[in-house]
């Protein structure tokens, strides 16, 4: 009897595992099949994270800004960029607390490129008429659709992103911003998915990119900067010949370009430089002394074009920041504080401009202001005109 029910025990056993291992051998063939017939899971969550900034422009009756230094305005220049173009991956944090990009204050979320690994960190120098100053920023390179998306983060918590036709060439311009932390009353949001960001136009972009991508100049010896993955990125932005311009880039709204540039800078090797790129001249002239390539100039021929570039540059900003231009009244101000372009030295003027620069939420007039009056009151003497 024993035995007997033990050999029944191991024939329900036996039949028990069988029945149970033909499920799971079944279940397994369904999965794999599910497997091969169903999406990607990476890939559907890498389109999920895609979205189309929407177009940041002023309010009915509000005034046209001139902020990016094109020949149209800023509103114009941004609804002409293809929702192609502003279609961006979201990163991690990008949609989270929108206080980190309550730009220009506020700091955007070091959390933000942490996950990228080609993300590189260095401080590169920020130009201005006579003066350099080294920030610290970080840039990585994205790829969505046919665009190449090259995004630059820095620690005033600005975010700008250099979109470019892989195709054609054609490069497009934009800063992104987040809406709730950082609300504007005269704008309004067009052409896109209401996330909490937009492209906006706050940056001088044509001012310091008249070729569009730029070679990275990281400060050197920098031990922070993983120049392996520097020298990569450097060499991918060198195999861009100029860009191609619309019309936000009309000649003859920036006067005659500069001479003795035009031999490299001829719209074809790179693009035309105008006296609005005063700033990146001076820096290579003056400072790197690395303009013309393989002939630079030096001592008084340098001299000589950085005085002919400061006149017409003084007239340029003059005129741009009557038009409503931020960027240009600061530059202006900047000139006129270290007395280049042969204008001589006008404090006076020179805080009035930055104060209506800092009015509209310029962080850098509002330290470059904030410095003037602190020499005034150390050097009451000190008035300039």
């Amino acid at each position: 009897m024993h035995l007997l029910i033990s050999a029944r025990s191991v024939r329900l056993v036996r039949t028990v595992v069988a029945g149970r291992l033909r499920a799971l051998l079944v279940a397994s063939v369904a999965l794999v099949f599910a497997g091969l017939l169903a999406p990607d899971a990476h890939a559907a969550g890498a389109k999920g994270d895609l979205i189309v900034l929407p177009v940041e422009v002023p309010a009915k009756g509000a005034k046209k800004t001139y902020r990016m230094g094109w020949s149209v305005d800023d509103a114009t220049y941004l609804r002409s960029i293809p929702r192609a173009a502003r279609t961006i991956r979201l990163f991690p944090a990008l949609l989270g607390d929108d206080r980190r990009f309550a730009m220009p204050f506020g700091p955007v979320d070091v959390r933000m490129t942490a996950h990228k690994p080609d993300a590189v960190r260095f401080r590169s120098y920020e130009a201005m008429p006579g003066k350099t100053r080294w920030v610290p920023r970080k840039v990585w390179v994205d790829a969505v659709g046919n665009y190449e998306q090259w995004w630059l983060q820095d620690a005033k918590g600005f975010l700008a992103v250099i979109s470019i036709d892989r195709a054609s060439g054609r490069t497009y311009f934009f800063g992104v911003r987040g809406t709730a932390a950082n609300p504007r009353k005269n704008a309004r949001y067009v052409d896109g998915d209401q996330k909490g960001l937009v492209a906006t136009g706050n940056d001088h972009c044509y001012g310091c990119h008249p070729s569009g991508l730029r070679k990275i100049m990281a400060r050197k010896g920098d031990p922070e900067v993983n120049w392996a993955r520097l020298k990569q990125l450097n060499r991918q932005i060198l195999a861009h010949r100029a860009t191609k311009w619309g019309p936000e880039v009309k000649p003859s709204h920036y006067g005659k370009s500069i001479p003795q540039c035009r031999k490299c800078h001829n719209n074809s090797k790179r693009g035309a430089l105008y006296p609005i790129h005063a700033a990146p001249v001076h820096y290579k002239v003056m400072e790197l002394h690395s303009m013309p390539p393989r002939e630079p100039l030096q001592g008084k021929d340098a001299q000589k074009l950085m005085h002919w570039l400061g006149k017409r540059a003084y007239t340029w900003y003059r005129r741009q920041c009557k038009r409503g231009d931020i960027a240009s009244c600061k530059l202006l101000g900047v000139m006129l504080v270290d007395g280049n372009g042969g204008m001589g030295v006008d404090l006076s003027e020179a805080l009035k401009l930055f104060q209506f620069a800092c009015g509209k939420r310029d962080g850098v007039a509002c330290v470059r202001g904030a410095k003037v009056l602190l020499d005034r009151a150390k050097t009451p003497g000190k008035r300039g005109k």
